[in-house]
């Protein structure tokens, strides 16, 4: 009886919504095959066939130690893959972009109790997420998911001291260390807020909180060692310590810090801006401690990459709901969703802009790599295949030249080629210093002595038409494909 009344209460319309308006926005702004995907789908292949790598088995360099922190995500997509195509993999997007505009959602209506205004603030957070082209295909809409769930967690214990809601976050560690373990370490920082509003308002106000201070401090403990639970151990969870280069900042897109003027800086700023009037003259109440430490945390972890601004996005966006709670109350009992004719017709609107949007964006389905020529790498393989061969290619392509099978110099793997984490060589580093000039292209290649070089126009080497010890073997309008002039005597 009691499930027949739940689902008596379900109302359609508001279910509907919640599902569409992450798909309209997926639509809208495109899905991406982006270069990361390559080597998550090779590493969940070789899994399957051999078990967990501890040593690199892709690139051109022997001996590099490796750490798959992206393991499950791998397992769960290469197969999808597999039968299905991209398809499979944009189904996970959409279904992860669901369950995280849910989650958001049910975030801010727990904290506002106003399902109106937890409606605006859950699209606004979305908006800014996919405007800033960090709903992708990658293992981090997972590690959205797992973070929204441990804000909630908290926020319910908080609100009720019920321990039964803490059972939830070590369980959450676990899942993070396996799904993506460069970013557990976030689960524990996102914790802190809470602890601390805890330990000020128990300890240093000597008042009395529903929330247990010794209860939290051992529940963190447990986050951490649950946290060492993957095939990888307390490595996986050191991760990030050990993926920290100066030259990646400099480099990679996702890695350099966002400009004050740039779409990122401008929505950071203009939220900080609406917390700041807040505080100014807003005197009906107080904000919460915790609110204050999740956005300055949020502020800070920003600063540190672009792709962190995501965190901020998604961890000190959320409070508005507290802030706004009183906007659209209406204290009549009025449901969120009237079922009047006219929010009827919004909806069948709504669906059929959905429609529209899938048939005319139904060319996303179809397979293509986001390289320009990408082409090339087929052709190459075509005439040398890949055995005996060592490729040299940019960053960007590298994982897509190994998909296919060759050994590469280098590809998206960044932290693989740190020394901190491969316990050999700074690869990473000789890259950077290749494309700014700071090591000469006759260094470079003594050093690693690739039989072929595949060169594009964005290259450093690009500028160069004649190198020593290499012939052209064929070229395309931005690309170069040379040859090692002793490859054919080995």
């Amino acid at each position: 009886m009691v499930m027949i009344k739940k689902l008596k209460s379900i109302n359609i319309y508001s279910i509907a919504l919640l599902i569409l308006i992450p798909i309209i926005c997926l639509f809208k702004f495109g899905w991406r095959m982006d270069a990361d995907i390559w080597f998550i789908l090779n590493v969940g292949k070789y899994i399957y066939s051999n078990g967990f790598p501890h040593v690199d088995i892709f690139s051109m360099h022997e001996g590099l130690n490796y750490v798959v922190q992206q393991w499950a995500y791998a397992l769960l997509v290469w197969p999808l893959f597999k039968w299905i195509g991209p398809l499979g993999i944009f189904i996970i997007n959409v279904l992860c972009s669901i369950i995280l505009f849910v989650l958001i959602y049910k975030l801010c209506s727990y904290i506002s109790n106003n399902k109106k205004i937890s409606l605006l603030i859950s699209i606004l957070i979305l908006f800014l997420m996919v405007n800033g082209l960090f709903i992708t295909l990658r293992p981090q809409m997972f590690s959205y998911i797992f973070l929204i769930s441990l804000l909630l967690t908290w926020e319910k214990y908080m609100e009720t001291g019920n321990n039964k809601y803490l059972i939830l976050l070590p369980i959450l560690s676990i899942l993070q260390s396996n799904f993506h373990a460069s970013l557990w370490w976030l689960l524990i920082i996102y914790s802190l807020p809470f602890i601390a509003e805890i330990f000020i308002i128990n300890v240093i106000l000597k008042k009395k909180t529903k929330a247990n201070l010794q209860v939290s401090i051992l529940v963190l403990i447990a986050m951490f060692f649950c946290g060492a639970i993957n095939p990888y151990g307390i490595e996986a969870i050191n991760y990030l310590f050990k993926s920290i280069n100066p030259y990646a900042s400099k480099y990679i897109n996702e890695m350099i810090l966002f400009s004050s003027i740039n779409k990122y800086g401008i929505s950071i700023i203009s939220i900080l801006f609406v917390y700041v009037l807040y505080l100014c003259y807003v005197k009906k109440r107080d904000i919460k401690l915790r609110y204050l430490f999740l956005v300055m945390g949020s502020f800070i972890i920003a600063f540190t990459a672009s792709k962190c601004v995501a965190f901020f996005y998604l961890c000190a966006v959320y409070p508005l709901a507290y802030l706004f709670k009183d906007w659209f109350n209406d204290k009549n009992n009025i449901k969120f969703i009237d079922r009047s004719i006219l929010f009827k017709c919004i909806y069948i609107l709504i669906i059929i802009i959905s429609f529209i949007l899938c048939f005319n964006y139904r060319n996303r389905f179809i397979f293509k790599t986001t390289y320009k020529n990408d082409n090339v790498f087929s052709e190459l393989k075509e005439k040398i295949g890949t055995d005996n061969v060592t490729l040299y290619t940019n960053y960007t392509y590298g994982s897509y030249a190994e998909y296919i099978g060759f050994k590469c110099f280098i590809d998206t793997r960044a932290e693989l080629y740190y020394a901190t984490l491969n316990g050999k060589d700074d690869i990473f580093d000789d890259n950077y210093l290749l494309q700014r000039g700071g090591l000469t292209i006759d260094e470079f290649l003594d050093k690693y002595k690739m039989t072929h070089l595949l060169v594009f126009d964005e290259d450093t080497m690009y500028l160069y038409k004649d190198i020593d010890n290499y012939h052209l073997l064929f070229e395309g309008d931005t690309y170069r494909v040379y040859e090692r002039d002793d490859y054919n005597e080995s």
